[in-house]
C-alpha cells in the first residue's frame, strides 16, 4: 500500500525501500486527484467559518483552478460578482441534518445527522464527499486530503485502532 496525504515520512520510507539510490529530499510536493460526486470544484467561504476561503474538488485540474480561485476568491471578498463562478461551485450545498440514522450511507454529500441513537452516546457524523477522505473501519485514514484518522468513540474502538495502527 502507499501511504496517503498527511504521511509524508511514510512515503519517504516506502519510495527509499523500492528505490535505494534516491537522493535527498529537498522539496516535496503531494497530492491526490479527488472527484466531488457532482464533479465540481468548490471555491468559496468554509462552511461555518467567516474568513476562511477553501478550494478543493479540482479533480486533477488544480493548476488552472487555482488561477480561477484566485480571482473567484478576491472578487468574493470585494462583494463583485464573476461570471467564472458559474464554473464551479461557490455556495456549498446545505441540507438539514438528519437524526436516527442507521447507516451514513443514508445521508445525502454534504449533510450530517446523528447515528445510531441505540449507542450509550448519540454520534454526530458527516458525509463529506467535497475532500474525499475515505476512511478504513477502524478511522484510519486511507485515501484523501483528512491530515488525521477519526476518534474513536469508546474503549473498544480505542483498541482497535491502536492495533490497525501498529500493523
Amino acid at each position: 500500500m502507499i501511504p496517503t496525504a498527511g504521511q509524508p515520512d511514510l512515503f519517504e520510507e516506502w519510495t527509499r525501500s523500492r528505490f535505494t539510490q534516491a537522493g535527498s529530499v529537498d522539496y516535496a510536493w503531494a497530492g491526490q486527484v479527488l472527484d466531488p460526486i457532482d464533479f465540481m470544484a468548490f471555491v468559496g467561504i468554509n462552511p461555518g467559518t467567516k474568513h476562511t476561503y477553501i478550494v478543493t474538488g479540482d479533480s486533477g485540474n488544480g493548476l488552472t483552478h487555482g488561477v480561477l480561485a484566485g480571482r473567484l476568491i478576491a472578487d468574493q471578498i470585494e462583494g463583485v460578482s464573476n461570471d467564472w463562478g458559474k464554473a464551479v461551485r461557490t455556495v456549498p450545498e446545505s441540507q438539514p441534518a438528519e437524526s436516527e440514522l442507521k447507516d451514513i450511507e443514508d445521508l445525502a454529500p454534504g449533510t450530517g445527522g446523528v447515528l445510531n441513537p441505540t449507542l450509550k452516546a448519540p454520534l454526530a457524523v458527516y458525509k463529506d464527499d467535497v475532500h474525499g477522505s475515505r476512511f478504513f473501519k477502524d478511522g484510519v485514514c486511507v485515501m484523501g486530503s483528512s491530515k488525521a484518522g477519526l476518534s474513536p468513540v469508546d474503549e473498544d474502538g480505542r483498541a482497535f485502532q491502536a492495533e490497525a495502527i501498529k500493523a
